[in-house]
């Protein structure tokens, strides 16, 4: 097989708090985000990127996601740029190349692609 390379990815689930601010007032509720990190290059471990991924959200899972990042209304792409700032850029001789954040059951995917 000649050129091309692997999209390896790893996931791990996170319970988030978000604010909501409705008729008037303002309340915590809970949110299951579902977070991927893809690396490019040769074959890799899953496990290597579930392990990197675990320890990089660490400080956001089962808190206040808006205190975790140090910003008010935060969102998943606000997650996802947080997230590739603490991320190593390399596995191996593997390249960081997507990130993913999936709200729990419902339709909503948000992509942040770092390479092509």
């Amino acid at each position: 097989m000649s050129g091309g390379f692997f999209e390896v990815c790893g996931s791990t689930e996170i319970s988030v708090a978000l604010t909501a601010s409705k008729l008037g007032y303002t309340r915590l509720h809970g949110h299951d985000i579902t977070v991927t990190a893809c690396y490019c290059g040769p074959p890799l471990d899953t496990e290597k990127i579930v392990a990197v991924l675990e320890e990089a959200l660490g400080a956001v899972s089962r808190g206040s996601l808006e205190e975790a990042l140090g910003e008010s209304g935060a969102i998943a792409e606000d997650l996802l740029r947080w997230l590739s700032r603490r991320l190593p850029e390399r596995i191996e001789s593997s390249v960081i190349c997507l990130l993913e954040a999936r709200w729990g059951r419902l339709p909503r995917i948000v992509r942040l692609r770092l390479r092509q």
